[in-house]
């Protein structure tokens, strides 16, 4: 089971955390509410995950796949059936689902240094996968693992922040608009090189 959903924005954070009363589909059900009532102007969200294809994108698929018509869902899948990019369309909005490792293929404390923005708190523990930390909300390892998760979901909003200013004022490149290096690349090269 996936644990905690977090979503760092601009100016907050927030976090959907499973419990003893809230399970996988409710989970998403408010983590899709919420993302709907934030962004209900918006007409197109982009949310970076870190490593998409090798664990978050199952649960999100299958979700999206329970919850909605299939016409409302596409992904980009690779040869190794990991999940690349995850879409769903609603009436007033698309919500996609990138994989940010495709884009800067490196762990996420490294991209932190190369963007020079606050990294990881400390190791992943084994026991951060162990469900029965979430029964109780006042243990040191449940707050620590909360905070751990929220800063890897900050150091990744962060660094991406960084990097959208740097691809924007140097190649009028916006990252969201692109799904992996090579098509980064090729996208710099057909804007800035190529006659």
């Amino acid at each position: 089971q996936l644990p905690v959903l977090i979503i760092s924005g601009i100016s907050y954070n927030k976090y959907f955390i499973i419990n003893k009363s809230l399970e996988v589909n409710k989970l998403f059900n408010e983590l899709l509410g919420f993302l709907v009532e934030k962004y209900k102007t918006s007409k197109k969200l982009t949310i970076f995950v870190h490593n998409l294809g090798g664990f978050d994108g199952i649960f999100i698929y299958k979700y999206l796949c329970n919850k909605y018509d299939s016409n409302q869902i596409t992904c980009i899948i690779d040869d190794n059936n990991k999940f690349i990019v995850i879409s769903l369309k609603l009436d007033n909005l698309e919500i996609t689902f990138k994989d940010s490792y495709r884009i800067f293929p490196c762990s996420l404390n490294e991209l932190c240094k190369i963007f020079d923005v606050e990294g990881k708190l400390n190791n992943y523990k084994s026991n951060y996968s162990d469900l029965n930390l979430l029964k109780d909300p006042n243990s040191e390892i449940y707050k620590e693992f909360i905070n751990y998760s929220l800063q890897d979901s900050v150091s990744l909003h962060n660094a991406l922040l960084k990097a959208q200013k740097l691809y924007l004022e140097s190649y009028n490149v916006d990252i969201t608009t692109i799904v992996s290096l090579p098509s980064l690349d090729f996208k710099i090269f057909r804007l800035k090189f190529l006659k």
